[in-house]
């Protein structure tokens, strides 16, 4: 089913179709969860979308690689049960780019009204485990 998908994908993209996000987004998750060996939360459960064992609760955000904006928000309130942050770029059904964020380092950069915005500038703060996710 995983090729099914990634081919989907491909497909999709090559007709530029750009509004495929529910379909890569719900794909990363579960290809994360496979990888790192976590559990997908309930769908659509308000907190987090994966858990394990190694980095806790974790929020997933995918972005396509070719995407004019490769910006993400985190509020304080969700923030709040989450341990790990995951930032993933997808390009023609493969992951391109995979970035885990630690919460605890992007609560310091709250905004006053406890948002924390996550752009390419930011992208450094980040670790890359994009060989554990291929």
């Amino acid at each position: 089913m995983e090729q099914d998908i990634k081919s989907a994908i491909k497909l999709l993209a090559k007709h530029d179709y750009r509004s495929t996000a529910r379909v890569v987004g719900e794909y990363v998750e579960k290809v994360v969860a496979e990888k790192l060996d976590g559990e997908l939360a309930k769908h659509n459960q308000p907190g987090f979308d994966i858990h394990t064992k190694e980095f806790g609760k974790i929020e997933v955000k995918s972005r396509a690689h070719n995407s004019k904006s490769k910006r993400c928000t985190l509020n304080h309130k969700k923030m709040a049960n989450l341990d790990h942050f995951l930032y993933v770029e997808v390009e023609s059904g493969e992951i391109a780019k995979a970035l885990m964020f630690d919460i605890s380092s992007l609560k310091k950069l709250a905004s006053p009204k406890g948002y924390v915005y996550i752009d390419e500038s930011r992208h450094g703060l980040g670790t890359c485990i994009l060989e554990r996710l291929n």
